[in-house]
């Protein structure tokens, strides 16, 4: 198609919302915006970055298209002031829980905007923590979701971040990212107890492509609406796609590929629960293998002793410059690199 990026962006969101109102009609979707949406990509300056240097534009068309989903909610006056000046939004989905929607692009390396200010454009953090308050005053859980996940923050932001989780362990029941296209999650540990996990976040493969990888997608099991809901997470599903299989026969066929509950014997999806499978991880070499493939949707490559340690390693760093050095390293390998390796695991 002709014409400009921001054009062609707004085309492309527009058809993406219509799909998704036309086959799930009597749904409500929580949109986030990704880093593929900033023109050119990557880029979101902070508000007071204005004209035609600013993004008001894709902000004023993503509360356009969030309308008929959002607005069914309480507030929306308020959801949509903090969308189009910030793209980020809070929403009270029922009594008892709320859902975040995160800036992420804000915290970006690749965004050169925030060579201005890295520590909290738009002031996202500090209204982040006003919400939990607030959320926490009224006995509210809250699921977070965004685009990019927290171990690929910049510095400052990622550090920020990991003490208002920690901060605010009891509220938050749910954090759910994508952007590496791949199957994957990581456990927040509390930096006073290093053996104490206090969260987890969620990476969702893909439907899309990329580098080889099958599709894939998700589906969340959450406690239900029932008085005395912990609102948290009971299991996911995890279904892929044979993009081989599908190109050779000209048809999709999902499949079911696990369920992290049976595949990994856990006995709930509470912190501690995956903090344990880890540690499974570092002597269990066929659980290992198990996730290894998961993580790439059936279609993971060889990964050896060093591989493996930077996996694992990578499940407990929820910041790109943790203090804390991955224990258990083979001999020879240092933290630059599982650095290195991970710094490869970060593709959107």
């Amino acid at each position: 198609m002709s014409g400009t990026r921001p054009e062609k962006t707004r085309y492309i969101m527009d058809t993406l919302c219509d799909m998704m109102k036309q086959y799930l009609p009597d749904k409500i979707v929580f949109p986030s915006l990704g880093n593929h949406e900033g023109v050119p990509v990557n880029a979101f300056p902070p508000p007071f970055v204005t004209g035609e240097n600013g993004d008001s534009w894709l902000l004023t068309d993503a509360s356009r298209q969030w309308y008929s989903w959002l607005s069914q909610l309480p507030d929306w006056d308020t959801t949509h002031n903090t969308i189009t000046y910030g793209g980020f939004y809070n929403v009270r989905v029922r009594e008892g829980l709320r859902v975040i929607s995160l800036q992420t692009n804000f915290a970006n390396s690749g965004n050169y905007w925030l060579l201005i200010n890295s520590t909290d454009p738009a002031g996202q953090l500090k209204w982040l923590v006003e919400q939990l308050l607030q959320a926490e005053r009224d006995v509210d859980k809250v699921h977070i979701i965004g685009h990019i996940f927290p171990s690929s923050y910049m510095k400052e932001f990622g550090w920020n971040y990991h003490k208002i989780v920690t901060r605010f362990e009891s509220t938050i029941t749910g954090q759910f990212f994508g952007h590496t296209h791949q199957d994957s999650w990581q456990v927040f540990f509390d930096d006073s107890n290093r053996t104490r996990a206090t969260n987890v976040a969620y990476m969702g493969p893909a439907v899309t492509t990329y580098q080889g990888l099958n599709l894939g997608f998700r589906i969340y099991t959450m406690d239900g609406n029932y008085n005395g809901t912990s609102n948290a997470l009971l299991d996911h599903e995890s279904y892929w796609l044979n993009l081989t299989e599908a190109n050779l026969k000209d048809k999709a066929e999902w499949k079911f590929e696990y369920s992290a509950k049976e595949a990994y014997g856990l006995g709930s999806l509470q912190p501690q629960e995956w903090a344990r499978l880890i540690d499974r991880f570092k002597t269990d070499d066929a659980l290992f293998q198990k996730f290894w493939d998961y993580k790439y949707k059936m279609h993971a490559g060889p990964c050896d002793a060093g591989c493996r340690a930077s996996a694992i390693c990578g499940l407990q760093r929820t910041r790109t410059d943790s203090p804390f050095p991955c224990t258990d390293l083979p001999l020879g390998m240092t933290m630059d690199d599982v650095l290195r390796h991970l710094a490869k695991d970060i593709m959107c």
